[in-house]
């Protein structure tokens, strides 16, 4: 969430403070760019602006496990179509990986603009395998979940915007 909707961390330590852009955090698997006398004090998530709405959602073996897949994602509309739209990855790939997908859209939610959207995401990612899911599995919850979080992120910004929501495909 911290990545997708361009966020931050302060660190500090005896040599001071930095912030550390959300992009720059995550390094590798349970990895960050702190460094081993650093201690993160602060985290900034930047409001959402006019038009925009958020949806998460993810795939576990059981609740509250981590998750096979997670998928946080962001859409703005404006004047009902959508201007903006981007999701992160979770548990995908080894970083968490946010992907812009408004190109893939075009502006509508159709049942072919979000399949679009699904493998967009799949070309900026590089699902792993490991002894919970194939990577295969991997590449098809991307899909689904892609296209559940962009229709719920859609609903949310047509819900904040006080409008009411428009029929897709």
């Amino acid at each position: 969430v911290l990545a997708l909707l361009g966020g931050s961390v302060t660190a500090e330590s005896v040599s001071g403070r930095r912030e550390i852009p959300a992009a720059e955090l995550f390094v590798g698997p349970l990895e960050s760019s702190l460094r081993p006398d650093e201690v993160a004090t602060a985290a900034f998530f930047p409001a959402l602006g006019p038009g925009t709405g958020v949806a998460f959602d993810e795939v576990a073996r059981r609740h509250g496990d981590y998750a096979l897949c997670g998928v946080a994602a962001q859409v703005r509309l404006v004047d009902g179509a959508v201007a903006a739209a981007s999701a992160g990855y979770l548990s995908v790939a080894d970083v968490r990986t946010v992907v812009a997908l408004t190109e893939a859209l075009g502006g509508t939610l159709t049942d072919d603009t979000l399949a679009a959207a699904g493998e967009a995401a799949l070309a900026g990612l590089d699902p792993v395998a490991d002894i919970h899911a194939t990577a295969a599995y991997r590449a098809q919850l991307v899909r689904v979940l892609t296209a559940r979080v962009l229709r719920a992120a859609y609903d949310d910004a047509v819900a904040r915007s006080g409008g009411p929501r428009e029929e897709t495909a």
